[in-house]
């Protein structure tokens, strides 16, 4: 394959999907279905290559949580008066915390990835959906001035316009 028909590739797969915008050359006759199935193999390669990073970024998000959980397990067990409360575990939270939400920031961004080259429209609608049901989310607990969970406004249906 030369390198115009390889950039047209590229460009065709990342605009409509790869798994779509391959179909839609190998269709119209622009790949053959030797390089569609070349092509294929290397998408597929790209895809497993995003999973392997998804694992580590969980390895990491695991580790996180294992000190969150330590944290947490020693300093409910600590009912000493407080001269100051922002200090010890608290700072040690603080910080595991921000590890947490790095690690699954990265983890989501992969996961966008992946979902965005196989289907364009989610990489367009996810990130801007889950930030509006979270802001839903978040201003229940508000209103009932408590920690309620509602996986109904996380439910793909949910996400409209």
């Amino acid at each position: 394959m030369d390198d115009a028909l390889w950039n047209l590739t590229v460009k065709t797969v990342f605009r409509d999907g790869f798994f779509v915008g391959l179909e839609k050359l190998r269709q119209q006759g622009t790949l053959s279905s030797a390089d569609a199935g070349r092509v294929r193999a290397t998408l597929f390669k790209y895809l497993a290559a995003r999973v392997a990073e998804s694992q580590r970024e969980l390895h990491q998000i695991q580790a996180v949580l294992a000190r969150l959980n330590a944290i947490c397990q020693e300093a409910s067990h600590s009912t000493a008066a407080l001269p100051l409360v922002l200090t010890g575990p608290v700072t040690r939270l603080s910080a595991d915390l921000a590890a947490l939400d790095g690690w699954v920031i990265s983890l989501y961004e992969t996961d966008l990835t992946m979902l965005g080259v196989v289907n364009p429209t989610t990489r367009r609608q996810r990130p801007q959906e889950f930030a509006r049901a979270m802001d839903r989310l978040w201003q229940k607990r508000e209103a009932q001035l408590s920690y309620v969970k509602d996986a109904s406004l996380f439910e793909e249906g949910a996400w409209g316009s």
